[in-house]
């Protein structure tokens, strides 16, 4: 017969590795969901829609960009209002985000972050300027099957920055 000592050694030993292997499962599915948030600042430097949207909770989607930007409802209503008229004036893009503080559980996330743009803007009359961003982000993830997308994105910058000579 097992002695009482012996038990409680076992069930403690079951419950610490218990809580290590959900430590370990969260820790990944934080660093699925840096991933996630790489990939759409990858795919924003590269203004390539189709991979915008692919990390994206599609018509479910949100995007408050803050207080000048009107809000956008849906992956279509950011892709046609928002993204096609800034992409229209954009020649070059850099999109970057930095520390990242993710919160994960089953099925919903949450990703603090900074950010920084850095584009080359077509002005009137053949003129160009770089601009700078800087700010911070916040983001909701909902995982879809064995996928993260983005469900609702709220940025606001910090400082702007002209690089070059303004638009003509």
């Amino acid at each position: 017969m097992i002695n009482m000592k012996i038990k409680l050694a076992i069930v403690v030993a079951t419950l610490f590795a218990a809580g290590a292997l959900a430590a370990l499962n969260v820790d990944h599915e934080a660093k699925r969901v840096q991933e996630v948030l790489e990939e759409y600042a990858s795919a924003m430097s590269s203004m390539d829609e189709r991979r915008i949207g692919k990390v994206l909770a599609g018509e479910d989607l949100s995007v408050f960009e803050g207080p000048t930007s009107e809000p956008n409802f849906g992956w279509e209503d950011y892709r046609t209002n928002h993204l096609a008229k800034e992409f229209e004036i954009i020649d070059k893009h850099h999109y970057a985000i930095s520390e990242p503080s993710i919160i994960v559980d089953q099925t919903l996330g949450f990703a603090k972050f900074n950010y920084e743009t850095r584009a080359k803007l077509r002005g009137r009359n053949g003129t160009s300027v770089e601009v700078e961003t800087r700010g911070v982000g916040s983001a909701v993830v909902r995982r879809e099957g064995e996928e993260w997308k983005i469900l609702h994105l709220n940025t606001f910058r910090q400082y702007i920055g002209e690089v070059g000579a303004p638009p003509g």
